[in-house]
């Protein structure tokens, strides 16, 4: 008798375990979730975020860790899992972590905003505070105005990086701002134009796809900085699209040829045919 009631509990032990490590009936669980449901962090331009992530099920006898029975995924633009570990990157927007658990699936929400700071060669490190304790002055003729982008243009996301301009109305520091619903990223620079290396603009530009770009230049003068002056703000639309790898013509007046490109490309343009006006050069 003390045999079989040995039995038996090895019996109930074992089931037992089996069914909270496998959860309900081979793994089929009335419902998952997924810890942190929302997550809502903001990551610099060049660095990353890493998460740890837990998946609870649950069962008829209750809830349970199911972290090793899943398998976890996001939109690869935002990052990606290694095992129950986000990754992940510098791309502001929301997006879906997707978790599928055996039959059962379940999503939590991954909110990112883009931030950082770009100090171009010879600004003060400290520009930042410069501008931060200026007050903003209204003289129209030490106001910076943005010559480039214009204003209300519209870019494909596949648009390389581009040379933000202004006039410098006097100043010899500037603070470029660029700002949409999930970004805000500043750079200073002792130039009147400014350029984002290609890794910053596409993080950029991908955070605000579908968005508008609002760009602003704020300049003073360093040997005076406790006045600064803002221009009016630019909107630059960023699209969804993508140009495709289309060849863009145009006449060089210095080389003296019909110059090629592939739109997206930042290598040296070709000559279609050197030292010639192309009158025959090109065709549909």
């Amino acid at each position: 008798m003390s045999r079989l009631v040995g039995l038996l509990a090895i019996l109930v032990v074992g089931c037992a375990s089996h069914h909270h490590g496998g959860g309900g009936d081979g793994g089929v669980y009335s419902s998952i979730r997924i810890e942190p449901a929302l997550l809502h962090v903001s990551i610099a331009l060049g660095t990353t975020h890493t998460e740890q992530y837990t998946v609870y099920g649950t069962d008829g006898t209750g809830e349970h860790d199911i972290t090793a029975s899943c398998a976890l995924a996001v939109d690869s633009n935002f990052g990606a899992f290694n095992g129950a570990t986000l990754t992940a990157q510098p791309h502001g927007g929301k997006t879906t972590v997707n978790g599928a658990c055996g039959t059962t699936a379940g999503t939590a929400e991954l909110w990112i905003d883009l931030t950082g700071a770009v100090i171009d060669p010879g600004a003060p490190a400290n520009s930042d505070q410069l501008f931060g304790t200026a007050t903003l002055g209204t003289d129209a003729a030490r106001t910076p105005a943005i010559q480039y982008p214009i204003d209300q243009a519209v870019a494909p996301l596949n648009l390389p990086p581009i040379e933000a301009q202004w006039l410098a109305a006097g100043n010899d520091l500037f603070h470029l701002h660029v700002q949409s619903t999930f970004a805000s990223v500043d750079a200073y620079t002792p130039n009147p134009q400014l350029t984002f290396s290609t890794a910053d603009w596409a993080a950029i530009a991908g955070t605000a796809a579908g968005d508008t770009l609002t760009i602003t230049v704020e300049g003073l003068a360093q040997a005076s900085p406790a006045t600064k002056f803002a221009s009016s703000p630019v909107a630059f639309h960023m699209s969804h699209d993508t140009i495709d790898t289309s060849a863009i013509y145009w006449w060089s007046s210095s080389a003296g040829s019909i110059m090629t490109q592939t739109f997206g490309q930042t290598t040296q343009p070709s000559p279609v045919i050197a030292n010639c006006s192309g009158c025959h050069s090109l065709s549909r």
